[in-house]
């Protein structure tokens, strides 16, 4: 979880250099896989935001309040899945070995898996505030999916790919766990659970990395609340979280290891 005391009161120049560069090098990572990596997330990404409104459309009996809840899940889902599939493509880009790819996809199956159970938590949670809002919100609901269903092409699904962000990012927070997929690749045996236990660490001696994906989370939330046309953002973000997190492993492979335990090697190039 966010360790709030840890926040820094003034961001050195040392650790604003150090994201600076880990930035630089996702994006230098998403140009230089444009093909074999970024273009096929972009895909995913969009094909994932289309997905909730078909959803909500697909379940006209059901109580409007179950109805929102299981489309947030759905994008969230969505989020997860866009993040777990830029993980490995990243890894690859970076030199992760072919005979790592199958055991690789099974461990970021795996945690999607998981990380889908733990977001019914956050769900459950959006279920009760439009229960309690009732009136006040469904009119605005149901006037926005009419407007998606009608012309789907024509208006970006900005918030629901600000929900799902929102959803994945909170549960990320609140576990620590924005390294566990990354982490869960580079690792040659055990069990994906014994997996968390280092990438929290490792997470805790990064600096200030964990603040700034919060950071570009809120600021990306912030621009889907008040403008329309930044779907486009919040694409970017989906392609950015696992080129960072990839990127930041790399570049802290010394965190790595004395935020491990047993058998836990390095088997990037």
């Amino acid at each position: 979880m966010l360790d709030y005391r840890a926040f820094p009161r003034s961001v050195s120049p040392p650790m604003l250099e150090d994201i600076l560069a880990t930035l630089r090098d996702a994006f230098g990572l998403l140009l230089q896989g444009f093909l074999a990596m970024t273009l096929p997330l972009v895909i995913l990404a969009i094909a994932v935001a289309q997905l909730p409104a078909t959803v909500y459309a697909a379940l006209p009996d059901l109580e409007p309040t179950l109805r929102v809840a299981v489309t947030s899940w759905v994008a969230a889902l969505g989020v997860a899945a866009v993040v777990a599939l830029g993980t490995l493509l990243g890894a690859a880009r970076s030199g992760l070995p072919r005979t790592h790819y199958l055991s690789g996809s099974r461990r970021l199956t795996t945690i999607w898996f998981i990380q889908g159970l733990w977001l019914l938590v956050p769900v459950a949670v959006v279920a009760g505030l439009l229960w309690l809002l009732g009136d006040l919100v469904q009119p605005t609901i149901r006037e926005y999916a009419q407007l998606r269903s009608e012309a789907p092409w024509r208006h970006p699904p900005t918030l629901e790919i600000a929900i799902g962000l929102l959803l994945h990012g909170s549960v990320l927070t609140i576990s620590a766990t924005w390294l566990w997929p990354p982490v869960a690749v580079l690792r040659t045996d055990g069990r994906v659970r014994d997996v968390r236990p280092a990438a929290r660490r490792m997470l805790q001696r990064i600096a200030s990395l964990e603040w700034f994906l919060v950071a570009t989370l809120l600021v990306v939330v912030a621009l889907s609340l008040l403008f329309e046309t930044s779907a486009l953002a919040g694409i970017l973000l989906m392609l950015l979280w696992p080129s960072i997190t990839v990127v930041a492993i790399q570049r802290s492979s010394d965190a790595f290891r004395r935020a491990s335990t047993g058998n836990f090697p390095l088997i990037w190039r």
